[in-house]
């Protein structure tokens, strides 16, 4: 039997276990550092309309590297050096970055460097020395002109319990051993090339909704562009909103030549979706074209050229030459082509090329090389009615000043979209885009089809279409 001492000790043991393993796991405050900075901003002569460049570098352990967005302000302009000097033109994401440390400091957690690793905020250029991968923050660089720095942070992870819609990080400025937390929105931290570029690549608008789409959905090999076979098309699709109509066309067994078939309900529920990605064509990367051709293809009026020939490398030919007011050149691609006719007259084409490799290392996903070229669609400006003669004079003439009103404004309207088209093409000149497989296929989705009617023979006068085969025709008496 135990002594009441031995008890009295085995009790006081457990107690001080028991309290050892409460205070390891129970939810202690988090320790905070008083401080003069709280309720002041880190960076007090800061002036977000003084920044003319914008640096965010982070570490990816994809990569086992580092990855890292410029840009670069060049007059109202925002560039992407990295990518060619594409333009930045996501506006709402550059002014959310550059006023993202315009907060006030919230609280001090730590006045000392040991606490850097404990709260993600170890510069991510030291990632190769750095023994926990996990401490390496997200560095974020602003200056002005004359390329001084105007604020330099690091930002690393959340504050514990802290609800996502907080967006509370832990920062601190490179030098200084102090770590603060602040506010900044989530979406800043990204190097992500698509999120710094707006994706309405086809300009739709309110004011320039869809009025047709045109769907070409082929694929051909280089040695068959140009030619004007369609037998190995999979279908060609018209759907016109204005007068609510779909056309849906597939080869004959026969003849090869489209022929057109109902749409199913099928077809439409495919299709559903569609509206969706001409307003969001992602792209994940650019390429820029020889400088002659963009330089071609930027004219209003550009004409056919020796030096297009380079676009059949990426998928693209030229086929014609247009004429008239629809202006322009006619294309043909390698792996189809949507057309957008916008409600302002101008038409846009984004032909698909050649596959390309995905630009992020290690992603297998098939990727698209596309080209966008806008003409004018003329029938989209209906032409005046002349009015009739009229034996009052005083009601011709006002028909007459209402009709060349209307004349007027047709030629102003067209004016005006044979400009914006103008703007468009010097715009698309220079860039291919990249755009994944899954965004093809939501604009040229794969339509399940029914086999387009055998065609009925041809009837023969007096008989059955074959009543005379393998006959020969006596000659005429006469």
């Amino acid at each position: 039997m135990k002594s009441p001492f031995a008890q009295t000790a085995l009790m006081g043991l457990l107690a001080t276990v028991a309290s050892i393993v409460a205070a390891i796991f129970y939810p202690w405050p988090e320790t905070v550092v008083e401080s003069d900075m709280i309720g002041k901003p880190l960076f007090e002569a800061y002036d977000a309309s003084s920044v003319r460049s914008i640096s965010i570098i982070k570490y990816e352990p994809e990569r086992n590297g580092i990855s890292r967005i410029e840009l670069v302000r060049n007059g109202e302009k925002w560039l992407i050096p990295s990518q060619q000097n594409y333009i930045a033109d996501n506006a709402a994401q550059i002014s959310l970055v550059i006023n993202s440390v315009n907060g006030t400091v919230l609280e001090q957690r730590s006045s000392g460097q040991q606490d850097h690793v404990e709260y993600g905020v170890v510069d991510p250029l030291e990632y190769e020395s750095a023994t926990n991968r996990s401490s390496l923050g997200t560095k974020i660089v602003f200056a002005d002109r004359n390329n001084r720095e105007l604020a330099n942070l690091i930002v690393g992870s959340s504050p514990r319990g802290e609800p996502d819609q907080q967006q509370k990080y832990f920062v601190r400025i490179p030098g200084e051993p102090n770590v603060y937390v602040i506010s900044i929105p989530a979406q800043v931290l990204t190097t992500d090339f698509t999120r710094w570029v707006s994706p309405n690549l086809l300009s739709l608008s309110q004011d320039s909704t869809p009025d047709s789409v045109s769907i070409h959905n082929y694929r051909k090999k280089k040695s068959q562009l140009s030619a004007a076979d369609q037998s190995t098309w999979n279908y060609d699709l018209l759907i016109d909103a204005r007068n609510k109509k779909r056309i849906l066309k597939v080869p004959a067994p026969s003849s090869g030549e489209l022929q057109e078939i109902a749409v199913t309900e099928e077809n439409t529920a495919q299709l559903q979706q569609l509206g969706n990605f001409l307003g969001n064509i992602v792209f994940t990367n650019v390429r820029k074209k020889p400088a002659a051709v963009a330089a071609i293809l930027s004219k209003p009026n550009a004409e056919k050229s020796a030096d297009l020939e380079s676009l059949k490398e990426s998928g693209f030919v030229v086929l014609d030459q247009r004429s008239g007011t629809d202006f322009g050149l006619q294309f043909q691609s390698s792996a189809g082509e949507v057309s957008v006719r916008r409600s302002d007259g101008v038409a846009i084409s984004l032909l698909v090329g050649e596959i390309v490799e995905s630009p992020t290392p290690g992603d297998l996903s098939l990727n698209y090389l596309v080209m966008l070229y806008a003409t004018v669609d003329e029938a989209a400006f209906s032409i005046p009615t002349p009015p009739a003669d009229s034996a009052d004079p005083a009601t011709a003439d006002k028909e007459q000043k209402a009709y060349l009103r209307l004349v007027e404004a047709r030629s102003a309207n067209l004016k005006s979209a044979v400009q914006r088209a103008s703007e468009l093409n010097q715009s698309y000149a220079d860039w291919y885009y990249v755009v994944s497989e899954d965004i093809i296929n939501g604009l040229r989705p794969d339509l399940i089809l029914q086999a387009p009617a055998a065609a009925e023979p041809a009837a023969v006068e007096g008989g059955s279409a074959d009543a005379g085969a393998g006959k020969t025709e006596e000659p005429s008496k006469d």
